[in-house]
């Protein structure tokens, strides 16, 4: 198991909110909407959809930073791990 520390932390809710945001961007067809009903080529398909991460990555910075301290010090308490099941 994993030594509880401040990046771990975070990197766990990095990678959380960006799974959640992928599979919330093909359940509700919002990566349809934003990417492949704008683009008309290959490459402006490329070029939207690293649009699409970013804008992923730059609305996940806050919700992070929001709930990274919270979940270190949860996970600090003894059985905290619980918590996140």
């Amino acid at each position: 198991m994993l030594k509880v520390n401040l990046t771990n932390s975070f990197l766990y809710l990095l990678v959380k909110y960006f799974v959640f945001f992928f599979i919330l961007a093909f359940v509700g067809d919002r990566f349809k909407s934003i990417v492949l009903d704008n683009a008309e080529t290959s490459s402006e398909i490329f070029k939207l959809t690293l649009n699409y991460i970013l804008y992923v990555a730059i609305y996940a910075i806050p919700l992070i930073l929001i709930f990274g301290f919270p979940i270190y010090y949860i996970l600090k308490i003894k059985k905290g791990i619980y918590f996140l099941l």
